[in-house]
């Protein structure tokens, strides 16, 4: 083999090794990301179902308030089961009914 050709595999060996390294960190980034986004979503859900409950409002009550015509979505999303989820808009027109201020719902969240 050539020098060159030497010199060529030496580069290529380091930068497959760097490319390797940015992609375990990349995955871990992300997997780090998801966990934190899992997390505050349950923090979210407790958050409501607690100032609900304060408020003596029913599971069907709310479900009316942000356009639902049952129960069911409401109860998944706030027990967080079939990957159900509150969103910006379900949000604020829950803190309207509740009349509290929608950053109650993100009280307690690890900084």
């Amino acid at each position: 083999m050539s020098y060159w050709t030497l010199k060529q595999i030496r580069y290529q060996s380091k930068l497959t090794k760097k490319a390797l390294l940015e992609e375990a960190v990349l995955k871990e980034q992300r997997i780090m990301c998801q966990y934190d986004v899992e997390e505050i979503h349950a923090q979210i859900r407790n958050n409501v179902k607690l100032l609900r409950e304060m408020k003596g409002k029913s599971q069907l009550e709310m479900a009316l308030a942000i356009g639902h015509s049952s129960a069911a979505f409401y109860a998944k999303a706030e027990l967080g089961i079939q990957r159900k989820k509150f969103n910006v808009e379900h949000l604020c027109k829950i803190a309207n009914v509740l009349e509290v201020d929608i950053r109650d719902f993100f009280n307690h969240l690890k900084e």
